[in-house]
């Protein structure tokens, strides 16, 4: 078991089409250690390292396949939003109608695709309190926890996207690449 470090180290954030994006399994923490504050206390640097437009981060964005995200909605001046660290996610139901909305992601600056998701969802978690619980989103705040969700699975924002906006999506990421916006 290792103790949480002073200072977290700020990995880089793993951009489209890294192979860990896509990897399909993650480690799933029963309980909270060293190890999983360790991991939570890097994802909050690189995520309040990260431009204010970004609300979430997950552990295989930095690297780490380990099913973990945090996330902030409050972030950028949005209020009663959520911050919280959510180790071991499961989606227990969606919920709601099925909405259409721009989003971005950390693995793909500068980048914006119309994505459908369900408008509220109930979702189970282990906190750092180690012990389980639920919570249930609606609106910004469910889109983003199915967003991170999509990440702990090996789904990114290019399998989430209409087929048809795919390459509309390439295309901004060659422009991103250009412009050095992208390594």
């Amino acid at each position: 078991m290792q103790t949480k470090p002073s200072q977290p180290i700020l990995r880089d954030i793993e951009l489209w089409p890294s192979p860990v994006l896509t990897a399909d399994s993650v480690v799933r923490p029963d309980e909270v250690d060293g190890d999983v504050r360790a991991v939570v206390d890097e994802l909050w640097a690189v995520l309040d390292a990260a431009p204010k437009i970004y609300h979430s981060i997950s552990a295989p964005q930095i690297g780490l396949q380990i099913a973990i995200f945090v996330m902030d909605t409050e972030r950028g001046g949005r209020k009663d939003g959520t911050r919280g660290a959510f180790i071991n996610p499961e989606l227990v139901e969606a919920t709601g109608e099925m909405r259409t909305m721009r989003e971005c992601c950390l693995s793909f600056p500068t980048c914006s695709v119309p994505v459908n998701r369900n408008s509220s969802i109930k979702l189970k978690a282990l906190g750092l309190s180690n012990e389980w619980y639920t919570v249930d989103a609606d609106q910004f705040e469910a889109r983003t926890m199915l967003h991170e969700l999509d990440h702990l699975t090996g789904r990114t924002l290019y399998h989430a996207t209409p087929r048809l906006w795919r390459d509309n999506l390439d295309k901004q990421m060659r422009r991103a690449l250009r412009m050095g916006q992208w390594r």
